[in-house]
């Protein structure tokens, strides 16, 4: 699973910064809790850095936080959400980075905005 996950990370990556460049950091950010879902905010974006408690059945990541885009779903983000099934990313993500998804193993369904298609996982040994 995390080298399905690491091609289609890469994949969409290509695809994506094709389409849009990716912003430059900032330094600080705010830390915002969205539906169990926790994101750092930063001047101009925002990237998905965790999560809280235990997430299950499908998990929407939102467009938008404090007012900038969600441009980027971290390392680690959703680890070990053993009951996440389905995943939704806005077009405002163009980076997925490798293991945001590690354990996830009831993952089978993740739509990514800007492919606009949905994509059937397999599940492979993690």
């Amino acid at each position: 699973m995390k080298r399905f996950f690491s091609f289609l990370a890469a994949a969409a990556l290509a695809v994506m910064t094709a389409v849009s460049p990716l912003p430059v950091l900032s330094a600080d950010g705010t830390t915002v809790t969205q539906d169990d879902i926790v994101y750092t905010v930063y001047s101009d974006h925002a990237e998905v850095t965790g999560h809280k408690g235990s997430i299950a059945g499908g998990v929407g990541v939102a467009a938008t936080v404090g007012g900038v885009p969600v441009t980027k779903v971290g390392e680690d983000a959703f680890w070990n959400c053993t009951e996440i099934t389905d995943v939704w990313l806005p077009d405002s993500v163009t980076v997925i980075n490798e293991m945001a998804f590690c354990g996830c193993t009831a993952l089978t369904t993740a739509e990514i905005g800007i492919m606009k298609s949905l994509v059937d996982l397999v599940t492979l040994p993690v």
